[in-house]
């Protein structure tokens, strides 16, 4: 199992984002519901982190919903997991950053 599991200033402002996007369009509740599936999910990759596929470099990716992949970085000599980027997929492409 992983040791540390750190969040890269991208990855917090997107989530930011994400989350007063939510909070002007939908509830709380939805909220919630996606607060618990990144927790879900970033579990899941605690558990195991190369369960996901690798989609460049050492990057992996996991569709959390239709709309949003989370991209992380498995360092195994350290064992630690930095969440790179929860990226909005309706956006360009372009504007992943990594």
């Amino acid at each position: 199992m992983v040791e540390k599991i750190v969040w890269s200033p991208i990855a917090i402002s997107e989530y930011a984002r994400m989350i007063e996007f939510l909070m002007m369009i939908w509830n709380v509740e939805i909220i919630v519901e996606f607060e618990n599936l990144v927790s879900q999910n970033i579990s899941m990759i605690h558990k195991n982190p190369t369960s996901f596929p690798i989609i460049s470099d050492n990057v992996r990716k996991i569709v959390l919903h239709k709309n949003v992949s989370l991209y992380y970085e498995f360092n195994e000599k350290e064992n630690t997991i930095e969440i790179l980027s929860i990226f909005d997929n309706r956006q360009n492409p372009d504007k992943l950053k990594l």
